[in-house]
């Protein structure tokens, strides 16, 4: 996803660690929570292990309801999701299904 400024500057979403277009604008990396690194080839991840985007291969309306749901908008991933710290903490090898649980 992408959203181009009335300044011509343009920001993007990836899924973490995914690299940028070479229309992004690169000053917006390491704003407000953003832990980017653009030198060390690192982008599109936030502190505390909070991610843009995430892709659920295999997902589900049911599965995705705590997301999907409102009233959760405010609410950290891992506090609706108990599975998803281990998932993180692994590099994704452990808990693959934690958003089915």
């Amino acid at each position: 996803m992408f959203k181009n400024e009335e300044n011509g500057k343009r920001w993007e979403v990836h899924l973490p660690k995914h690299k940028p277009t070479s229309k992004v604008e690169p000053s917006y990396f390491g704003k407000g929570d953003d832990a980017s690194k653009p030198s060390q080839g690192i982008y599109y991840v936030r502190n505390g292990a909070y991610p843009f985007a995430i892709f659920l291969s295999g997902a589900n309306e049911e599965d995705l309801s705590k997301l999907l749901d409102r009233t959760n908008e405010s609410v950290a991933i891992d506090q609706l999701y108990s599975g998803y710290s281990k998932w993180v903490e692994s590099n994704g090898t452990e808990n693959k299904d934690w958003y089915k649980k």
